[in-house]
């Protein structure tokens, strides 16, 4: 995760009033921007998975990208795993209705180019899940594209810089909120998802 959405998912993930309510915790695990329960639907509307026909009045859910950081879905990691996903992307647009329909959404899309998606991104997580050491981001990071790439992935390895930022911007919001946020890096990042 980029590291001031960190410092923001971190925000959004907590407490910092008494619950006297007893409201849901549901809402807490977040991307740093927005709450993940909201990103599904609305819940007026049912959640059905697409598979190439849109359905009207539905909210079509599509495969989900699992584990990437902001910046890593743009190609700066696992660059060659995330062209296929662009590429995907772009034939599911391509595939939009065009000319005299007024309407913008997807009707019908060739199963292939469903397919195709749903295979990038499954491709992407497990590229993704492989990285699971220090010595698979080396291994990742040998060959940097240029001088961007090379000072990210840098950063990335530093895992100092990584855990002394989250402690903190743990700190900054202890302090603004007069609260107490769990500093393990591993326990926080996992109960925002």
């Amino acid at each position: 995760m980029l590291l001031p959405l960190d410092v923001l998912s971190i925000f959004l993930g907590s407490r910092y009033a008494p619950d006297t309510l007893g409201l849901s915790t549901d809402w807490q695990p977040n991307d740093g921007a927005v709450n993940t329960i909201s990103m599904n639907q609305d819940y007026v509307g049912d959640l059905v998975e697409f598979d190439g026909v849109s359905e009207i009045g539905k909210w079509n859910q599509m495969t989900q990208l699992s584990g990437l950081d902001h910046l890593a879905v743009t190609g700066v990691t696992l660059l060659y795993q995330v062209l296929g996903i662009y590429e995907a992307h772009m034939e599911l647009l391509y595939s939009l209705p065009v000319g005299s329909s007024s309407s913008r959404r997807l009707v019908t899309a060739n199963s292939t180019v469903t397919a195709k998606l749903n295979s990038a991104i499954a491709s992407l997580n497990m590229a993704t899940a492989s990285i699971q050491t220090q010595e698979d981001l080396e291994t990742l990071y040998e060959n940097p594209i240029n001088t961007y790439a090379e000072n990210y992935c840098a950063n990335m390895l530093n895992t100092t810089l990584v855990n002394d930022t989250i402690a903190t911007a743990n700190a900054t919001v202890e302090a603004a909120t007069n609260t107490s946020i769990n500093t393990d890096v591993s326990s926080t990042r996992m109960l925002r998802g």
